[in-house]
């Protein structure tokens, strides 16, 4: 049984909590666990749902100790435990997205935080002081740009709109979740998927 899905940065691997039982029957019946481990699994190919990633991995890439195997539905879940899961869910994809890339004036950058706050500011300081400003920049592609304040300045407002726009996204799930008032109404709420045009 998949019970945790843990990403973080830089998301090339997801930390997957498993729980194994000898077989579905055992479980329902409350047997003890056989094996409660973590794997790790690899980010590189992302199609659908994590969680639904995460179980096809597990049941069938041979990377994965598990390949064979059969993933258990949790049927013992309560309304309130299914609500805690699909909260931890959606808080793994907004971290996902708050990290992942963005676009300013038809660039790709790199969520980097600490770089780019650190480099807006030192923009906002010449501008105030009237001094020239100038950093050549590595996009998400490794091509290289040149910015001047102004163009610093847009790159640190439109990390941050793309932050806040993972955490208000987050946070109408959340209400969502909040709202649910059985099982399924709460697995339906997903992380809405982007796609590109």
């Amino acid at each position: 049984m998949l019970r945790r899905i843990e990403v973080m940065p830089p998301f090339q691997t997801a930390i997957l909590t498993v729980q194994s039982y000898a077989s579905e029957a055992t479980y329902l019946a409350g047997a003890g666990l056989v094996w409660n481990s973590q794997v790790q699994m690899p980010l590189s190919l992302l199609d659908g749902t994590l969680c639904d990633i995460a179980e096809a991995w597990l049941a069938s890439n041979e990377e994965s100790p598990f390949v064979g195997g059969m993933i258990a539905p949790d049927k013992s879940q309560t309304l309130d435990a299914a609500k805690t899961r699909a909260w931890s869910r959606i808080k793994a994809a907004r971290t996902m997205v708050e990290f992942s890339d963005f676009t300013c004036a038809g660039a790709i950058y790199q969520a980097d935080k600490d770089r780019i706050t650190g480099a807006t500011q030192l923009a906002l300081l010449a501008q105030v002081a009237d001094q020239p400003y100038s950093i050549d920049w590595t996009l998400s592609d490794n091509s290289t740009v040149t910015l001047d304040a102004a163009d610093m300045i847009a790159v640190g407002a439109a990390l941050g709109a793309h932050v806040t726009g993972a955490f208000c996204i987050a946070r109408t799930l959340r209400d969502q979740i909040a709202a649910a008032t059985s099982i399924e109404q709460v697995d339906a709420i997903q992380w809405p998927v982007s796609v590109a045009a």
